[in-house]
């Protein structure tokens, strides 16, 4: 069994439970992924290798496609066409402004490397303000309370979105950066609040 059937059955158990779960999914590699910049709400491109792993991705997620109880994705280019590279399809995506990138303001673009200490050394921790943009609990209520209106009880509900989004949500469970490109984790939420509870799995993008 290789990792993308693994994966598969890991979310097939999710959709036979009696459970709220997010699935989130980071998209493919960009060229700011590769030159380690701060893309945020810039909609820069997916490389060569960030449309390959998104096809990949297609051996978990598309034949389940049809089974999600709801499938949303950042509007941004390297976000929503991972998920149609995924799906096989965007007819079941819902695009929101709302599952976006941390706004990075004054360091949009800016590149995360030790050079830079005021970014470097700040970045994912929860003392990060970003000059003129959002901190981190700022992206992870903005992405919460869209999610909170669209879940409508018991179900798995796909989101593709970003690094940053997803370290946000995670940073609880002990992260202390963002996720490889393409790989997913399953977050159970609790049913009366809404408010996320448990990592059910995390599973990392293979190297192809």
């Amino acid at each position: 069994m290789d990792k993308f059937d693994s994966l598969k059955m890991d979310i097939q158990k999710l959709l036979d439970s009696d459970k709220i779960v997010l699935i989130l999914i980071r998209h493919g590699e960009t060229e700011a992924n590769f030159t380690k910049q701060l893309s945020g709400w810039h909609d820069v491109k997916l490389t060569e290798q960030g449309l390959k792993e998104g096809k990949e991705l297609s051996k978990a997620f598309q034949i389940l496609r049809d089974r999600f109880s709801g499938i949303y994705s950042s509007d941004l280019s390297r976000a929503r066409i991972t998920a149609e590279l995924a799906l096989g399809s965007g007819e079941k995506i819902q695009i929101s402004t709302e599952l976006r990138e941390l706004n990075f303001g004054d360091h949009q673009n800016k590149v995360y490397s030790s050079e830079n200490k005021s970014i470097y050394e700040t970045l994912f921790t929860m003392k990060y303000q970003a000059p003129n943009g959002e901190n981190w609990n700022d992206l992870k209520n903005r992405i919460m309370n869209y999610l909170k209106q669209q879940i409508k009880g018991k179900g798995v509900y796909l989101i593709f979105t970003h690094g940053g989004a997803i370290f946000s949500l995670t940073n609880q469970f002990g992260y202390t950066n963002t996720i490889k490109n393409c790989s997913c984790i399953g977050l159970e939420l609790d049913c009366n609040t809404l408010e996320i509870v448990n990592q059910l799995f995390y599973w990392e993008f293979p190297t192809l």
